[in-house]
């Protein structure tokens, strides 16, 4: 009587209840990060934390995504874009900024399934679209600071998140082969 081990593949499947619910958490940290900002970063801290603890994996793909994201946002401040009315560290950018890049790494990363099997053209408009609606609502509730106006802001982080969607999806097949090639299956607890 042997046991049958369970296929990795249906374990690690992303429901559309998972999808809901990873959303909504990554909505919600996003609206605690843009509006508590600073005084509220303890709780962002520990909800990045559970998040890596309960998806094991998820670490090393939120830092790298969330550094690059970092990188671009630093470079979008540095060319006066975005401004932030109280910046600490990288080029104007605040740190509560920084754990939100690094928590939606993390919800790529839970994400993945979804976004790897569906169509590359479809996931770098929701991208697009996503980060750009994003910005604005930051924008909206007085976060960032816009001195080159709404429509030229938007058009220039329409094309900056189709670009960085773009990376995105090939860190995703990059983690995936390394994933394959160590016998490493990131699963959530």
């Amino acid at each position: 009587m042997g046991t049958q081990k369970p296929n990795n593949q249906s374990a690690n499947k992303l429901t559309p209840k998972d999808l809901f619910i990873a959303g909504t958490g990554f909505n919600v940290f996003w609206l605690v990060a843009v509006v508590g900002q600073y005084p509220w970063m303890p709780l962002l801290i520990l909800l990045l934390a559970v998040s890596w603890w309960y998806y094991l994996g998820a670490w090393r793909f939120s830092m790298l995504m969330g550094g690059l994201g970092i990188l671009m946002d630093s470079a979008l401040a540095f060319a006066g874009i975005l401004v932030f009315d109280d910046p600490i560290f990288l080029h104007g950018l605040p740190t509560w900024l920084m754990l939100l890049w690094i928590a939606f790494g993390c919800f790529v990363w839970v994400c993945r399934q979804y976004i790897m099997t569906s169509q590359v053209a479809f996931m770098l408009l929701l991208g697009s679209v996503g980060g750009v609606v994003s910005y604005f609502a930051g924008y909206r509730l007085g976060a960032v600071h816009w001195p080159f106006g709404i429509p030229t802001t938007l058009l220039g982080l329409l094309i900056c998140w189709l670009v960085f969607s773009g990376i995105v999806i090939a860190l995703l097949n990059l983690f995936a082969a390394y994933c394959r090639r160590s016998y490493e299956q990131p699963v959530h607890r």
